[in-house]
């Protein structure tokens, strides 16, 4: 008995999976000319009918079945079609399993693909506003950072919209993602940095101490970083951002909202600052 299946091109080779002679096993996987239909067919001496069923889904053929009788009879034959029935339908339910589980794959994929865009800016990759909060609701409810300090940084760029207006969406963009990069590699891995829109954007650490970090020190090496990215020295216009910060102990009871307000208000009094400052005499 031969059970064989198309290799390659299905107009030039075959290959054995299950040969049975004799009420003993072959060798399988014999690779085969199709113009031989029975690999060693010459050896075969005692037998004068050959039953051919082929293996099939339907529309697909995947192979066929050859058994050899020196004489048939009705249950033989039932036998035999019972036999190519069974193969077909384990053929059918591996490669059923085998498209299952890549589309399994391909649904998980995409799952957490939507699930990142969900929480991610796409623009910058930074986490959006929902992001956000998701990723630094844990580390406010940890035990273990219960007592630390919780830095908020506000961050706001100066002057996107005089960039779009006058050199166009695509510097605005460019500007964008350079401050984006700057503030993520600036507060390090294990801040959690934000976009919340437009120019806006949120950085948030957690500290064993409540002087770790300074408004003026993140300011200075966030431009710093700002500068030193590739591109942006040829650009006809600063890319600079205004800073507020704002940092509390870890408490069950704290207020996420309310810190973040806080930054916000800190960012806008130092955006007056320099506004204010820029139109002294001499400047």
């Amino acid at each position: 008995m031969i059970l064989s299946h198309n290799v390659e091109d299905e107009l030039s080779e075959m290959i054995s999976i299950f040969n049975l002679r004799s009420g003993d096993f072959s060798k399988t996987g014999e690779i085969f000319t199709v113009d031989e239909f029975i690999p060693r067919i010459e050896e075969i001496q005692d037998l004068d009918i050959l039953l051919v069923k082929l293996l099939n889904s339907g529309k697909t053929v995947y192979g066929y079945t050859v058994e050899g009788f020196k004489d048939i009879d009705e249950r033989s034959m039932h036998r035999c079609n019972d036999f190519a029935f069974f193969l077909s339908y384990c053929i059918n339910t591996i490669l059923h399993n085998r498209v299952q589980k890549a589309l399994n794959t391909d649904l998980i994929k995409a799952h957490l693909e939507v699930s990142m865009m969900a929480l991610h800016d796409s623009m910058t990759g930074l986490y959006n506003r929902q992001g956000f909060f998701k990723e630094i609701t844990p580390l406010l409810t940890s035990d273990t950072n219960i007592g630390k300090y919780l830095y908020i940084f506000s961050i706001d760029m100066n002057r996107l919209k005089y960039i779009n207006d006058t050199f166009g969406h695509s510097e605005g963009d460019f500007a964008i993602t350079t401050l984006a990069h700057a503030i993520s590699k600036t507060m390090g891995e294990l801040a959690v940095c934000a976009r919340f829109g437009g120019d806006e954007f949120i950085a948030a650490i957690v500290s064993d101490g409540n002087t770790t970090y300074s408004v003026s020190e993140f300011t200075q090496k966030l431009l710093s970083c700002v500068e030193t990215t590739e591109g942006v020295a040829k650009k006809p216009y600063p890319i600079r951002a205004s800073v507020g910060m704002y940092c509390l102990p870890i408490s069950l009871d704290m207020n996420l909202e309310n810190m973040i307000a806080s930054a916000d208000e800190a960012m806008y009094e130092m955006k007056r600052n320099d506004k204010e400052r820029a139109a002294l005499p001499g400047r």
